[in-house]
């Protein structure tokens, strides 16, 4: 994948840890098991 290092540090620069999501203009976004596994391609198996 290619390397987008403006838009990484743009999601760094909105993530709250203190609730686990980022916080943009849209609203609040939460990243979840299975987008991680689509970002990835890593399977998903189990809980």
């Amino acid at each position: 994948p290619p390397n987008n290092a403006a838009a990484l540090t743009a999601l760094i620069d909105h993530w709250r840890p203190e609730t686990h999501t980022f916080h943009l203009r849209t609203g609040e976004m939460t990243v979840t098991l299975q987008d991680i596994a689509m970002i990835t391609g890593l399977p998903i198996d189990g809980n």
